[in-house]
């Protein structure tokens, strides 16, 4: 039992070092040119997010179309 070596199997990495080799030989250009596509991408997302872009409401208490940042805030319940 002693002279037996010891097996420890195989290891893997996860699938988030997949790409470690290549994001090492990356420059600082190659980053800065993506950049600003990159910061678009996020303004899109946000502004699809974002809670003014939704259908507006009809308030009853101003009998206006209101939209969640309009004066009428917060909507009377229904």
């Amino acid at each position: 039992m002693a002279d037996e070596p010891l097996e420890l199997g195989e290891m893997s990495f996860s699938e988030w070092y997949a790409h470690t080799d290549k994001m090492a030989e990356v420059g600082f250009l190659t980053i800065a040119r993506k950049l600003p596509s990159l910061i678009g991408q996020a303004m899109r997302m946000a502004w699809r997010a974002s809670p003014a872009t939704r259908r507006p409401r009809s308030c009853s208490t101003c009998s206006a179309a209101s939209s969640p940042r309009s004066a009428c805030w917060p909507p009377p319940a229904c």
